[in-house]
């Protein structure tokens, strides 16, 4: 069985997922594209547990709901999570690895500045559905943290709020005033025109299982899953390495 790395860590983000109630990943949609590819190439199967032979292990994601079993063919679940976690080790410190990680975050950060954008509408009782329009421009702006978008998020549900009460609820124009908002202030921190712009939640660890996963091979223990980038890490990982080699004595 050939695996990539959002695979192996969506084997042990699912395998975790038994037995608690956190989500999978940020967003339903993350999550059920996960379960999809997780079934696609044979790891396991969704589908009716009514349908399957009694004796299947069946179990439920805790966000969506989803009932799914390991596919028959796939190998035993021990050898599985043994399998997925050396993935998992080995790819942390492979320089090869490096665009695949990128990407990763890449996928993570857009499904956190959605589903925090998402949760910030429906608190100013805006449509929580405008959210998904970030996908169209994220990548557009440069890499900001997760934290710094969560800022970026929060002040344009706050514009979209002002114009929803200013247009007499104009939802064109509210949903326009939220996106705008939204990538000015990004590209203004991008920009290095505003430092310090970052909401950064009370639980440093990340909610979802998915994100616990990739924080936990692939962010260095001195930096942060919401404060930093890949490039950080990066340049993280070349100190770190360098400091050990000239280190006296070795």
């Amino acid at each position: 069985m050939d695996l990539n790395l959002f695979d192996v860590a969506g084997v042990i983000a699912l395998m975790r997922s038994v037995g608690t109630r956190r989500p999978l990943c940020p967003t339903e949609a993350m999550s059920l594209n996960l379960m999809a590819r997780l079934a696609e190439i044979g790891v396991i199967e969704c589908g009716w547990p009514e349908e399957w032979s009694p004796d299947s292990a069946v179990h439920l994601t805790p966000g969506e709901g989803v009932a799914w079993r390991y596919d028959p063919s796939a190998p035993e679940e021990l050898a599985l999570h043994a399998y997925s976690i050396t993935h998992l080790v080995t790819a942390a410190t492979d320089p090869e690895t490096e665009p695949e990680r990128t990407e990763f975050w890449w996928r993570l950060a857009e499904a956190e500045a959605e589903s925090y954008l998402s949760y910030q509408l429906d608190r100013y009782r805006l449509n929580p559905a405008w959210a998904t329009e970030i996908s169209k421009y994220f990548r557009s702006v440069g890499p900001l943290t997760i934290a710094e978008w969560r800022y970026c998020v929060w002040a344009a549900a706050r514009r979209g709020a002002a114009e929803y009460l200013s247009s007499d609820g104009d939802e064109d124009a509210t949903s326009h005033a939220v996106l705008t908002e939204l990538l000015w202030r990004a590209r203004q921190i991008h920009a290095g025109t505003w430092a310090n712009m970052s909401f950064v939640p009370l639980q440093r660890e990340p909610y979802t299982l998915l994100a616990q996963v990739f924080a936990q091979f692939f962010v260095p223990r001195e930096l942060d899953y919401w404060t930093s980038t890949p490039a950080d890490w990066s340049l993280e990982r070349e100190r770190t390495a360098t400091s050990v080699f000239t280190e006296p004595g070795q």
